[in-house]
């Protein structure tokens, strides 16, 4: 079993729980709270004749991942890695330069992983807002005026090569394959 710090203090880092972006990966060392959301679509079709209408399922809403990063300042080394960490959430947002003629190319696509919650190879993901909270009741940087406890919040939407569109059948096989042998899907695991 692995210590949430070292024999310093220093938070350890999840080794499960981290965000791929282009410019390298963001390395948790706080469980983020995450609200995993998605809605189905449907439309109802008045019959003549008929008193109710009848519903009909229309498509999918989008795949919402909405989550609470915290980076938090236990050695001077984390100053520099959570001021970087900020800067990559911060561009995630914004587009790319020229490429191939096109005067801009979208922003980049990132992967979230957090141990098993998303699959065992996580969620390819775009971030569409972020906004971060640097309170000023917690002690800060005197260079850097950044505060020891950062929290960045983030919306993700999930996005699947149209070959991989996930379906009910295949969510709930990836679900139920989770289920350790003899233990109750319910229960917290001990």
């Amino acid at each position: 079993m692995a210590l949430a710090t070292d024999a310093k203090g220093a938070l350890q880092e999840l080794v499960k729980c981290y965000i791929s972006t282009p410019w390298g990966q963001i390395r948790l060392k706080i469980l983020p709270e995450v609200t995993d959301s998605k809605g189905a679509s449907y439309t109802s079709e008045n019959i003549q004749g008929r008193s109710n209408p009848i519903t009909n399922f229309s498509h999918s809403e989008a795949n919402n991942i909405n989550t609470e990063l915290t980076f938090i300042v236990t050695e001077c080394a984390d100053i520099h890695t959570n001021l970087t960490y900020l800067a990559w959430i911060k561009s995630l947002v914004y587009p790319g330069g020229p490429s191939g003629g096109a005067p801009y190319v979208p922003p980049p696509i990132s992967k979230f992983v957090c141990g098993r919650l998303f699959g065992d190879n996580g969620l390819c993901v775009i971030l569409k807002n972020y906004s971060i909270r640097y309170p000023t009741d917690v002690p800060w940087d005197i260079e850097t005026y950044l505060p020891y406890k950062v929290t960045a919040c983030c919306q993700w939407e999930v996005v699947y090569p149209c070959s991989t569109l996930p379906t009910s059948t295949m969510i709930k096989t990836i679900g139920s394959a989770w289920a350790c042998p003899g233990r109750k899907i319910d229960a917290p695991p001990q």
